[in-house]
């Protein structure tokens, strides 16, 4: 969704981008700390506070696209790592 979001989308695409963004970042921001990797938990709490649907943030719309290009790239490294993660689990 985040990658998507670099088009031009109705304002509604936008509202529930922030719902799933803030949720995942949450989730993952919870995972990550569980395991221990602290620099990427903090990312994705602050992704998800940046993109909280209660209290929103304005920003001009070409500092949105990096910041959606930035935190979408981020949530396929940690998807591969996650992968790894388990792979990992399943060979020990």
């Amino acid at each position: 969704m985040l990658l998507l979001a670099l088009a031009t989308w109705p304002y509604g695409y936008y509202q529930l981008l922030r719902i799933v963004v803030c949720g995942v970042g949450i989730y993952a921001g919870w995972y990550l700390l569980e395991i221990k990797q602290l620099g990427w938990a903090w990312f994705f709490f602050i992704a998800a506070a940046l993109f909280n649907p209660l209290v929103i943030v304005t920003l001009q719309k070409q500092t949105w696209q990096l910041v959606d290009l930035v935190v979408g790239v981020a949530f396929l490294v940690s998807l591969s790592a996650k992968g790894e993660e388990k792979a990992h689990n399943v060979l020990s």
